[in-house]
């Protein structure tokens, strides 16, 4: 069957898509992560790192972006890992991402999505 190629392919001659699939290491990981928590794998194996739990939650490290997890091994927000987090008090932790900050509370939820704070 002839597929019509595009200017790049035609240019290196294949299938650039082919040839340069794009990755997701990241999703890769933490997919990976997820599978071996619902298998029953300890935390403490899954993750770099692995915090005492207080509040409910422990926080977790992995490849140098850090997580909440509860009790019932679920990650808090498995689509976000933070450059930092704290522990929870009186029902909020403080995230870091990128230099800035704002809060989570323990269903995930950004206290202020649209805004983060210096």
């Amino acid at each position: 069957m002839w597929l019509k190629m595009s200017g790049v392919d035609q240019v290196i001659g294949m299938n650039f898509f082919e040839v340069f699939k794009p990755n997701n290491v990241w999703g890769d990981l933490v997919n990976d992560a997820m599978k071996r928590l619902n298998a029953g794998e300890p935390i403490y194996k899954v993750f770099d790192d692995c915090y005492e739990f207080d509040n409910g939650f422990a926080k977790v490290k992995l490849r140098n972006k850090y997580n909440l997890i509860n009790q019932e091994d679920k990650i808090l927000s498995p689509n976000k890992w933070y450059d930092d987090c704290s522990d929870f008090v009186e029902g909020f932790s403080v995230v870091n991402s990128n230099g800035k900050f704002n809060f989570i509370n323990t269903n995930g939820e950004l206290l202020s999505p649209n805004k983060w704070f210096g």
